[in-house]
């Protein structure tokens, strides 16, 4: 299970990440 919650706080990190990329795309166009 502990590998389970580490790949979780992965995976929202990443997503995480994808927004701020995409809002950082937005604000350059």
């Amino acid at each position: 299970s502990f590998s389970l919650m580490q790949m979780g706080k992965i995976a929202s990190a990443l997503n995480i990440y994808q927004r701020k990329k995409k809002l950082f795309y937005i604000s350059i166009l």
